[in-house]
């Protein structure tokens, strides 16, 4: 699929998967919370706001931004079609790797 299918087709979602993304936001994703990307680095989430989620490299110490939508559009796209390639993700957020390693 190419870049814009990928954008309308994550961006049309029932009640029901924006609901269970934003659970899963809260459930997982709370401020202290560790985790490996797709490469294998440790992250930490270091603060979620209501629009934004800042994560800290624990290797080389920089702090990401990612917007919370992102992250929601990007639960969805998964919920439907189950398989995703790195590729895929970079539609969502440039850092990759980290979308990859929330899932």
């Amino acid at each position: 699929m190419d870049k814009s299918a990928i954008r309308r087709f994550a961006g049309i979602s029932s009640r029901k998967e924006r609901r269970r993304a934003k659970r899963i936001i809260i459930k997982k994703l709370r401020a202290g919370t560790i985790f490996k990307t797709g490469t294998g680095k440790v992250h930490k989430v270091i603060k979620l706001t209501e629009t934004h989620i800042c994560i800290q490299s624990l290797d080389s110490g920089g702090t990401v931004r990612i917007p919370i939508d992102n992250i929601k559009k990007m639960l969805v796209y998964f919920f439907r079609i189950r398989i995703v390639e790195r590729k895929e993700l970079a539609v969502f957020h440039h850092y990759n790797s980290i979308m990859f390693g929330i899932l």
